[in-house]
Protein backbone atom coordinates (compact mmCIF):
# COMPACT_ATOMS: atom_id res chain seq x y z
CA UNK A 1 0.00 0.00 0.00
CA UNK A 2 0.91 3.49 -0.85
CA UNK A 3 2.55 5.74 2.41
CA UNK A 4 1.18 9.16 2.61
CA UNK A 5 2.48 11.91 4.34
CA UNK A 6 -0.58 13.59 5.52
CA UNK A 7 -0.26 10.78 8.42
CA UNK A 8 -2.69 7.93 6.85
CA UNK A 9 -1.39 4.90 8.73
CA UNK A 10 1.90 3.60 6.97
CA UNK A 11 0.71 2.20 4.24
CA UNK A 12 4.26 2.01 2.98
CA UNK A 13 5.84 1.74 5.98
CA UNK A 14 9.39 3.19 6.03
CA UNK A 15 8.31 6.53 6.46
CA UNK A 16 9.56 5.16 9.25
CA UNK A 17 12.41 6.40 10.73
CA UNK A 18 12.98 9.39 12.72
CA UNK A 19 14.20 10.40 16.54
CA UNK A 20 17.57 11.03 17.58
CA UNK A 21 20.67 8.89 16.20
CA UNK A 22 21.22 6.75 19.51
CA UNK A 23 23.86 4.77 18.13
CA UNK A 24 22.95 0.93 19.61
CA UNK A 25 24.70 -2.02 19.59
CA UNK A 26 25.27 -4.86 17.34
CA UNK A 27 26.67 -8.39 18.95
CA UNK A 28 27.39 -11.23 17.30
CA UNK A 29 25.47 -14.45 18.42
CA UNK A 30 28.18 -16.70 17.82
CA UNK A 31 30.00 -19.19 18.84
CA UNK A 32 31.51 -18.58 22.81
CA UNK A 33 34.97 -19.49 21.74
CA UNK A 34 35.10 -17.07 19.14
CA UNK A 35 37.29 -13.69 19.19
CA UNK A 36 35.14 -10.94 21.10
CA UNK A 37 34.30 -7.90 18.43
CA UNK A 38 33.66 -4.43 20.51
CA UNK A 39 30.64 -2.98 19.39
CA UNK A 40 29.54 0.69 19.47
CA UNK A 41 28.51 2.15 21.96
CA UNK A 42 25.09 3.04 22.98
CA UNK A 43 23.64 6.65 23.40
CA UNK A 44 20.52 7.67 25.41
CA UNK A 45 17.42 9.56 23.52
CA UNK A 46 16.35 10.32 26.80
CA UNK A 47 19.43 13.36 27.32
CA UNK A 48 17.60 15.04 23.92
CA UNK A 49 13.66 16.55 24.88
CA UNK A 50 13.05 17.21 21.31
CA UNK A 51 12.20 13.66 20.54
CA UNK A 52 9.44 13.66 23.03
CA UNK A 53 8.22 16.90 22.32
CA UNK A 54 7.67 16.70 18.98
CA UNK A 55 4.56 15.57 17.40
CA UNK A 56 4.32 12.08 16.21
CA UNK A 57 2.59 11.88 12.51
CA UNK A 58 2.14 8.28 12.63
CA UNK A 59 4.02 5.43 14.05
CA UNK A 60 3.74 1.30 13.74
CA UNK A 61 5.82 -1.84 13.55
CA UNK A 62 8.00 -2.81 10.26
CA UNK A 63 10.35 -6.34 9.00
CA UNK A 64 12.76 -5.53 6.88
CA UNK A 65 14.57 -8.43 4.72
CA UNK A 66 15.80 -9.51 1.70
CA UNK A 67 13.83 -12.72 -0.21
CA UNK A 68 15.22 -16.11 0.60
CA UNK A 69 14.55 -17.11 -2.62
CA UNK A 70 16.56 -14.65 -4.34
CA UNK A 71 20.26 -15.11 -5.39
CA UNK A 72 21.76 -13.62 -1.85
CA UNK A 73 24.80 -14.51 -0.42
CA UNK A 74 24.02 -13.28 2.78
CA UNK A 75 20.03 -13.27 3.99
CA UNK A 76 19.16 -11.22 6.97
CA UNK A 77 16.05 -9.91 8.68
CA UNK A 78 15.01 -7.01 10.87
CA UNK A 79 11.95 -5.95 13.01
CA UNK A 80 11.10 -3.13 14.93
CA UNK A 81 8.92 -0.20 15.15
CA UNK A 82 8.96 3.30 13.72
CA UNK A 83 7.43 6.70 14.56
CA UNK A 84 7.23 9.57 11.66
CA UNK A 85 8.16 12.77 12.71
CA UNK A 86 7.89 16.50 10.72
CA UNK A 87 11.85 15.84 9.43
CA UNK A 88 12.89 12.67 10.73
CA UNK A 89 11.87 9.27 11.01
CA UNK A 90 12.71 7.66 14.55
CA UNK A 91 13.32 3.70 13.81
CA UNK A 92 14.17 1.30 16.28
CA UNK A 93 15.43 -2.44 16.26
CA UNK A 94 14.24 -4.34 18.16
CA UNK A 95 15.41 -7.62 16.82
CA UNK A 96 17.21 -9.32 13.55
CA UNK A 97 19.64 -11.83 12.62
CA UNK A 98 21.97 -12.48 9.16
CA UNK A 99 22.88 -15.91 7.73
CA UNK A 100 24.78 -17.31 4.82
CA UNK A 101 21.88 -18.40 2.23
CA UNK A 102 24.28 -21.02 1.37
CA UNK A 103 27.62 -22.46 1.81
CA UNK A 104 29.51 -20.08 0.32
CA UNK A 105 33.37 -19.96 -0.63
CA UNK A 106 34.67 -17.58 1.88
CA UNK A 107 32.97 -16.47 4.92
CA UNK A 108 31.21 -12.28 4.22
CA UNK A 109 32.27 -9.97 6.42
CA UNK A 110 29.63 -7.48 7.34
CA UNK A 111 30.81 -4.32 7.56
CA UNK A 112 27.98 -1.76 7.81
CA UNK A 113 24.03 -1.82 7.92
CA UNK A 114 22.54 1.46 6.23
CA UNK A 115 18.54 2.16 6.81
CA UNK A 116 16.76 4.51 4.25
CA UNK A 117 13.70 5.46 2.19
CA UNK A 118 13.83 4.16 -1.06
CA UNK A 119 11.18 4.40 -3.67
CA UNK A 120 10.37 3.44 -7.70
CA UNK A 121 8.99 5.95 -10.17
CA UNK A 122 7.81 3.49 -12.71
CA UNK A 123 7.16 -0.84 -12.65
CA UNK A 124 10.22 -1.21 -14.72
CA UNK A 125 12.32 1.56 -13.21
CA UNK A 126 15.16 0.41 -10.70
CA UNK A 127 14.65 1.94 -6.74
CA UNK A 128 16.80 4.12 -4.85
CA UNK A 129 17.66 5.61 -1.63
CA UNK A 130 16.10 9.07 -1.28
CA UNK A 131 17.05 9.55 1.76
CA UNK A 132 20.67 10.60 3.24
CA UNK A 133 23.28 8.14 3.70
CA UNK A 134 26.26 9.19 6.15
CA UNK A 135 27.29 7.88 9.68
CA UNK A 136 23.68 8.98 11.35
CA UNK A 137 21.82 6.33 8.74
CA UNK A 138 25.11 3.97 8.72
CA UNK A 139 25.44 1.54 11.53
CA UNK A 140 29.16 0.01 11.83
CA UNK A 141 29.65 -3.81 11.92
CA UNK A 142 33.26 -3.78 12.68
CA UNK A 143 34.27 -6.45 9.71
CA UNK A 144 32.41 -9.41 11.64
CA UNK A 145 33.18 -12.49 9.84
CA UNK A 146 29.70 -14.28 9.22
CA UNK A 147 30.35 -17.94 9.78
CA UNK A 148 27.94 -20.85 7.60
CA UNK A 149 25.25 -22.03 9.96
CA UNK A 150 26.45 -19.26 12.46
CA UNK A 151 23.67 -16.40 12.87
CA UNK A 152 24.81 -13.20 13.56
CA UNK A 153 22.26 -11.41 15.67
CA UNK A 154 21.39 -7.85 15.66
CA UNK A 155 20.73 -5.98 19.07
CA UNK A 156 18.29 -3.55 20.14
CA UNK A 157 19.33 -0.05 18.04
CA UNK A 158 17.53 3.51 17.60
CA UNK A 159 18.29 5.48 14.59
CA UNK A 160 17.47 9.03 13.73
CA UNK A 161 17.01 9.19 9.57
CA UNK A 162 16.44 12.71 8.27
CA UNK A 163 13.67 13.44 5.81
CA UNK A 164 13.66 15.33 2.38
CA UNK A 165 10.87 17.86 2.25
CA UNK A 166 9.29 15.97 -0.47
CA UNK A 167 9.03 12.35 -0.17
CA UNK A 168 8.83 10.54 -3.51
CA UNK A 169 5.40 8.32 -3.88
CA UNK A 170 5.68 5.65 -3.22
CA UNK A 171 8.35 5.02 -0.67
CA UNK A 172 9.09 2.51 1.75
CA UNK A 173 11.77 1.36 4.44
CA UNK A 174 14.84 -0.28 3.07
CA UNK A 175 17.96 -1.02 3.61
CA UNK A 176 21.45 -2.18 2.62
CA UNK A 177 24.22 -4.56 4.38
CA UNK A 178 27.74 -4.20 2.71
CA UNK A 179 31.06 -6.10 2.74
CA UNK A 180 33.90 -4.37 2.90
CA UNK A 181 35.69 -1.94 -0.03
CA UNK A 182 39.03 -3.08 -0.91
CA UNK A 183 41.90 -0.35 -2.23
CA UNK A 184 44.73 -1.79 -4.01
CA UNK A 185 47.81 0.63 -4.60
CA UNK A 186 50.07 -0.13 -7.68
CA UNK A 187 53.45 1.97 -7.63
CA UNK A 188 55.16 2.30 -10.83
CA UNK A 189 58.48 3.62 -9.96
CA UNK A 190 59.86 4.20 -13.59
CA UNK A 191 56.60 6.06 -14.88
CA UNK A 192 56.13 7.10 -11.12
CA UNK A 193 52.72 7.14 -11.01
CA UNK A 194 50.66 5.33 -8.56
CA UNK A 195 47.66 3.71 -9.06
CA UNK A 196 44.75 3.16 -6.58
CA UNK A 197 41.87 0.79 -7.30
CA UNK A 198 38.89 0.81 -4.79
CA UNK A 199 36.93 -2.21 -5.50
CA UNK A 200 33.43 -2.68 -3.94
CA UNK A 201 32.43 -5.44 -1.41
CA UNK A 202 29.24 -7.16 -1.92
CA UNK A 203 26.30 -4.91 -1.27
CA UNK A 204 22.68 -7.37 0.25
CA UNK A 205 19.85 -4.37 -0.22
CA UNK A 206 16.31 -5.20 1.57
CA UNK A 207 12.96 -4.15 1.62
CA UNK A 208 10.26 -4.10 3.95
CA UNK A 209 8.16 -7.24 3.08
CA UNK A 210 4.95 -6.60 2.24
CA UNK A 211 5.09 -3.21 1.87
CA UNK A 212 7.47 -2.33 -1.24
CA UNK A 213 4.47 -1.82 -3.62
CA UNK A 214 4.01 -4.26 -6.57
CA UNK A 215 3.82 -3.32 -10.32
CA UNK A 216 0.30 -3.12 -10.35
CA UNK A 217 0.52 -0.67 -7.76
CA UNK A 218 3.47 1.08 -9.69
CA UNK A 219 1.65 1.03 -12.59
CA UNK A 220 -1.38 3.15 -11.05
CA UNK A 221 0.71 5.73 -9.76
CA UNK A 222 2.50 6.09 -12.88
CA UNK A 223 -0.92 6.23 -14.96
CA UNK A 224 -3.32 8.04 -12.58
CA UNK A 225 -0.44 10.67 -11.26
CA UNK A 226 0.33 11.18 -7.50
CA UNK A 227 -2.46 13.54 -7.14
CA UNK A 228 -4.94 10.93 -7.87
CA UNK A 229 -7.83 10.11 -5.50
CA UNK A 230 -6.75 6.18 -4.09
CA UNK A 231 -10.17 4.88 -3.38
CA UNK A 232 -8.27 1.80 -1.85
CA UNK A 233 -7.15 -1.71 -2.26
CA UNK A 234 -10.15 -4.42 -1.62
CA UNK A 235 -8.38 -7.70 -0.27
CA UNK A 236 -9.68 -11.15 -0.54
CA UNK A 237 -13.21 -11.47 1.01
CA UNK A 238 -13.37 -7.70 2.01
CA UNK A 239 -16.44 -6.02 1.21
CA UNK A 240 -15.68 -4.14 -2.10
CA UNK A 241 -18.60 -1.31 -1.63
CA UNK A 242 -16.61 1.58 -0.55
CA UNK A 243 -14.11 1.06 -2.79
CA UNK A 244 -16.36 0.83 -6.12
CA UNK A 245 -18.92 3.62 -5.10
CA UNK A 246 -15.13 5.98 -4.72
CA UNK A 247 -14.03 4.65 -7.72
CA UNK A 248 -17.66 5.48 -9.60
CA UNK A 249 -17.96 8.89 -8.16
CA UNK A 250 -14.90 10.11 -8.61
CA UNK A 251 -14.89 9.00 -12.59
CA UNK A 252 -18.44 10.48 -13.11
CA UNK A 253 -16.39 13.70 -11.64
CA UNK A 254 -13.87 13.48 -14.50
CA UNK A 255 -11.09 13.57 -12.04
CA UNK A 256 -8.07 10.89 -11.93
CA UNK A 257 -8.32 8.04 -9.72
CA UNK A 258 -7.42 4.73 -8.83
CA UNK A 259 -8.63 1.41 -7.28
CA UNK A 260 -7.18 -2.22 -6.59
CA UNK A 261 -9.28 -5.39 -6.35
CA UNK A 262 -7.36 -8.80 -5.08
CA UNK A 263 -8.74 -11.34 -6.65
CA UNK A 264 -8.47 -15.29 -6.31
CA UNK A 265 -5.83 -17.24 -8.26
CA UNK A 266 -4.43 -20.64 -8.53
CA UNK A 267 -1.26 -20.63 -7.42
CA UNK A 268 0.04 -17.05 -7.23
CA UNK A 269 -1.49 -13.32 -6.05
CA UNK A 270 -3.55 -12.07 -9.04
CA UNK A 271 -5.33 -8.61 -8.88
CA UNK A 272 -6.98 -6.23 -11.25
CA UNK A 273 -6.78 -2.12 -10.97
CA UNK A 274 -8.95 0.13 -12.82
CA UNK A 275 -7.50 3.79 -13.34
CA UNK A 276 -8.58 7.01 -14.38
CA UNK A 277 -5.99 9.20 -15.95
CA UNK A 278 -5.75 13.35 -15.90
CA UNK A 279 -6.37 13.05 -19.70
CA UNK A 280 -9.93 11.03 -18.84
CA UNK A 281 -8.78 7.98 -20.51
CA UNK A 282 -9.64 4.68 -18.42
CA UNK A 283 -7.32 1.62 -18.04
CA UNK A 284 -8.22 -1.64 -16.64
CA UNK A 285 -4.50 -3.62 -15.48
CA UNK A 286 -4.37 -6.94 -14.66
CA UNK A 287 -1.83 -8.53 -12.50
CA UNK A 288 -0.34 -11.56 -11.87
CA UNK A 289 2.35 -12.59 -8.95
CA UNK A 290 4.09 -14.95 -10.96
CA UNK A 291 2.24 -16.29 -13.95
CA UNK A 292 4.52 -19.46 -13.63
CA UNK A 293 3.72 -19.90 -9.51
CA UNK A 294 7.23 -19.95 -8.70
CA UNK A 295 6.98 -17.76 -6.06
CA UNK A 296 6.75 -13.31 -5.16
CA UNK A 297 10.10 -12.39 -6.82
CA UNK A 298 9.07 -9.02 -7.60
CA UNK A 299 11.04 -9.73 -11.36
CA UNK A 300 8.54 -12.71 -11.67
CA UNK A 301 5.32 -10.00 -11.33
CA UNK A 302 3.53 -9.46 -14.37
CA UNK A 303 1.22 -6.76 -15.48
CA UNK A 304 -0.87 -6.33 -18.38
CA UNK A 305 -2.43 -2.54 -19.01
CA UNK A 306 -6.04 -2.09 -21.14
CA UNK A 307 -6.62 0.75 -22.96
CA UNK A 308 -10.86 0.86 -22.34
CA UNK A 309 -12.93 1.45 -25.07
CA UNK A 310 -13.40 5.52 -25.74
CA UNK A 311 -15.76 7.48 -24.70
CA UNK A 312 -14.70 5.58 -21.54
CA UNK A 313 -17.73 4.10 -19.19
CA UNK A 314 -17.42 2.56 -15.92
CA UNK A 315 -20.33 0.92 -14.25
CA UNK A 316 -20.85 -2.73 -11.68
CA UNK A 317 -19.87 -5.72 -13.58
CA UNK A 318 -23.34 -7.91 -13.83
CA UNK A 319 -21.45 -10.96 -14.78
CA UNK A 320 -18.22 -11.51 -12.85
CA UNK A 321 -18.63 -11.41 -9.20
CA UNK A 322 -16.03 -10.46 -6.81
CA UNK A 323 -13.64 -12.11 -5.61
CA UNK A 324 -13.88 -13.91 -8.96
CA UNK A 325 -13.58 -10.46 -11.19
CA UNK A 326 -13.38 -6.87 -10.50
CA UNK A 327 -16.74 -5.36 -9.02
CA UNK A 328 -16.37 -2.55 -12.16
CA UNK A 329 -15.44 -2.97 -15.53
CA UNK A 330 -15.26 -0.94 -18.70
CA UNK A 331 -16.21 -3.22 -21.36
CA UNK A 332 -19.50 -2.75 -20.92
CA UNK A 333 -20.55 -2.14 -24.88
CA UNK A 334 -18.87 -5.01 -25.71
CA UNK A 335 -21.45 -7.28 -23.84
CA UNK A 336 -24.33 -5.22 -24.87
CA UNK A 337 -23.58 -5.54 -28.91
CA UNK A 338 -23.60 -9.42 -28.15
CA UNK A 339 -26.53 -10.86 -29.85
CA UNK A 340 -29.09 -12.40 -27.13
CA UNK A 341 -28.87 -16.36 -28.89
CA UNK A 342 -25.27 -17.76 -29.73
CA UNK A 343 -25.48 -21.28 -31.39
CA UNK A 344 -23.02 -23.69 -29.75
CA UNK A 345 -20.88 -24.10 -32.19
CA UNK A 346 -19.98 -20.11 -32.09
CA UNK A 347 -19.74 -20.29 -28.13
CA UNK A 348 -16.53 -19.23 -26.42
CA UNK A 349 -14.99 -22.84 -25.14
CA UNK A 350 -12.14 -24.05 -23.39
CA UNK A 351 -9.58 -25.03 -26.45
CA UNK A 352 -9.94 -21.36 -27.76
CA UNK A 353 -8.56 -20.11 -24.27
CA UNK A 354 -5.97 -22.25 -25.44
CA UNK A 355 -5.34 -21.40 -28.44
CA UNK A 356 -5.65 -17.84 -27.69
CA UNK A 357 -3.07 -18.28 -25.13
CA UNK A 358 -0.34 -21.01 -27.07
CA UNK A 359 -1.19 -17.61 -29.82
CA UNK A 360 0.54 -15.09 -27.27
CA UNK A 361 -2.55 -13.25 -26.99
CA UNK A 362 -2.18 -11.79 -23.58
CA UNK A 363 -4.54 -12.06 -20.58
CA UNK A 364 -6.67 -8.94 -20.30
CA UNK A 365 -7.57 -9.27 -24.15
CA UNK A 366 -8.31 -12.91 -23.68
CA UNK A 367 -10.46 -11.54 -20.33
CA UNK A 368 -12.18 -8.75 -22.26
CA UNK A 369 -13.74 -11.52 -24.80
CA UNK A 370 -14.97 -14.19 -22.28
CA UNK A 371 -16.91 -10.76 -20.66
CA UNK A 372 -18.14 -10.24 -24.42
CA UNK A 373 -18.71 -13.43 -25.54
CA UNK A 374 -21.37 -16.19 -24.99
CA UNK A 375 -19.51 -18.67 -23.16
CA UNK A 376 -19.70 -22.96 -22.85
CA UNK A 377 -16.72 -23.74 -20.59
CA UNK A 378 -16.11 -27.04 -19.32
CA UNK A 379 -14.77 -25.82 -15.34
CA UNK A 380 -14.46 -29.50 -14.19
CA UNK A 381 -10.95 -30.27 -11.97
CA UNK A 382 -9.68 -32.21 -14.86
CA UNK A 383 -10.52 -29.75 -17.69
CA UNK A 384 -8.77 -26.61 -15.41
CA UNK A 385 -5.63 -28.93 -14.73
CA UNK A 386 -5.40 -29.42 -18.44
CA UNK A 387 -5.90 -25.24 -19.16
CA UNK A 388 -2.97 -24.97 -16.54
CA UNK A 389 -0.56 -27.31 -18.13
CA UNK A 390 -1.40 -25.61 -21.51
CA UNK A 391 -0.21 -22.36 -20.44
CA UNK A 392 -3.91 -20.78 -19.80
CA UNK A 393 -2.98 -18.12 -16.96
CA UNK A 394 -4.85 -18.24 -13.24
CA UNK A 395 -6.77 -14.81 -14.35
CA UNK A 396 -8.00 -16.36 -17.41
CA UNK A 397 -9.19 -19.38 -15.49
CA UNK A 398 -10.31 -17.24 -12.98
CA UNK A 399 -12.49 -15.45 -15.27
CA UNK A 400 -13.86 -18.12 -17.10
CA UNK A 401 -14.87 -19.86 -13.74
CA UNK A 402 -16.78 -16.93 -12.67
CA UNK A 403 -18.85 -16.83 -15.94
CA UNK A 404 -22.30 -18.27 -14.96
Amino acid sequence: MIYSRSGFAIRICITLLGGFFAAGRMTAQSDPTAPRVEQPKAETLATDSSATSAAVLSSGSFELGNSASGPWGVIYTLNGTYAEYRDYLLVTIDSGKATQGHKLPSDPILHSLTLGVCSQVSAEGPWTMVTKQDSDTTIPLNDIPLKYGNPYAFQRLTLRIPLPQRLPSPHWLCGDLSEPRTTIIERKPVARTVHVTVSGGNSYPAHDLGRRPDKLELTSIELAGSEAMDCGRVRLHSDPKAATDCALKVFSEKKPFRVRYDLLGMDSAVAIGIVGTPDGRLYEIHFDSDAMGRGLLFGAQRVQTVLCPEPAVLVPSRHLKFPIASPLTCFVREMQEQPARVPPSERLQNQDLIKMAKAGVDDAHIIAKIRSSKCQFDTSSDALARLKESGVSAAVIKAMVGIP
